[in-house]
């Protein structure tokens, strides 16, 4: 009875013609997401290290940099980590 069960429910089983393309587009959409985070991640750690030069060249106040600094750190934290990629869906 269950094998008949089991049975029935494998040949009703499909899988879409397109199904290994529509996961290789979905990985692809999803290391370009990777990718535009850590150009941000670059971009909010290069504003960083601009912010502490202007202030050290007299161009911002303290003020001015401290509340540009913890700006861009309340960026950088909100950022989501990239986790490690790999070549291989899993």
């Amino acid at each position: 009875m269950y094998e008949h069960q089991l049975e029935t429910c494998l040949n009703a089983f499909h899988i879409p013609d397109d199904y290994q393309e529509r996961l290789l587009e979905a990985h692809r959409k999803l290391e370009g997401a990777y990718a535009d985070v850590q150009e941000e991640r670059a971009n909010l750690e290069s504003s960083l290290k601009r912010a502490k030069r202007l202030f050290e060249f007299g161009d911002y106040t303290e003020a001015e940099y401290l509340a540009r600094r913890d700006d861009l750190i309340r960026q950088l934290e909100s950022l989501q980590p990239v986790p490690k990629q790999t070549n291989e869906l899993n």
